[in-house]
């Protein structure tokens, strides 16, 4: 038993300390991602949610689900909007936003209090899954000659899916199991995270590795003969 709670405790550490590498990587590769708005509120996200486990214990119980839930999904809803082309979706996404903030609030007033809002973290997550289909469905149209896989974003999505998929269940039945089994299913709520905050990392190298190919093509000398 010792071990498997040395275990949870180090995936625990090791989700919150992941949170810091992108903005380790940003300030490393600040010549390319300096001026990037869409990175910035990538590592914005990734500095917010490192900043609230470090405060956590300080925040009252009653506010810190809802609040950590709003943080989460606004800037999972701005960094889609930010990738998506088509007007159309962007109205969809800004409309079901205004609705979910609606509801959110008006569950944390007159909803019933439990453990944590596992409602509104399964409308959060339905809503995300929502965007980044609206996200995909324009890549799988417009890649051209590129593979949907050489946009960073893709990979960031595919991890999103991953932590809010592969923690749906564990957050919608938190309210209606037992403690100790809560107890033995909410590590693999970190797994998800963590490999969410990989896919996040790599996808930075990506943009990075993207970047450079470009400034190479722009500086490679025109030696067309006329």
């Amino acid at each position: 038993m010792e071990k498997i709670q040395i275990i949870e405790n180090l995936l625990y550490i090791l989700l919150q300390y992941l949170f810091l590498v992108p903005p380790i990587l940003y300030l490393v590769f600040f010549k390319t991602l300096g001026k990037e708005v869409k990175i910035i509120t990538l590592i914005c996200y990734c500095a917010s949610i490192f900043i609230f486990f470090q405060i956590e214990e300080s925040v009252p119980s009653k506010f810190r689900y809802a609040l950590f839930t709003l943080i989460e999904y606004g800037f999972f809803s701005t960094l889609i909007y930010q990738h998506l082309r088509q007007n159309k979706h962007k109205a969809l996404l800004i409309i079901l936003s205004v609705a979910f903030l609606m509801f959110h609030t008006a569950y944390f007033f007159y909803g019933h209090k439990r453990r944590i809002d596992s409602i509104p973290i399964g409308v959060e997550s339905i809503l995300v899954f929502v965007h980044i289909i609206l996200f995909l469905s324009e890549q799988i149209k417009n890649t051209g000659e590129k593979p949907i896989y050489s946009n960073y974003f893709f990979w960031i999505s595919v991890g999103i899916i991953i932590y809010l998929g592969g923690s749906f269940f564990i957050y919608i039945l938190a309210n209606t199991i037992s403690y100790s089994e809560l107890e033995k299913y909410w590590p693999f709520t970190y797994v998800v995270e963590i490999i969410k905050n990989i896919l996040i990392i790599i996808s930075i190298f990506i943009y990075v590795k993207n970047f450079e190919k470009k400034e190479l093509q722009k500086n490679v000398p025109n030696l067309d003969i006329i």
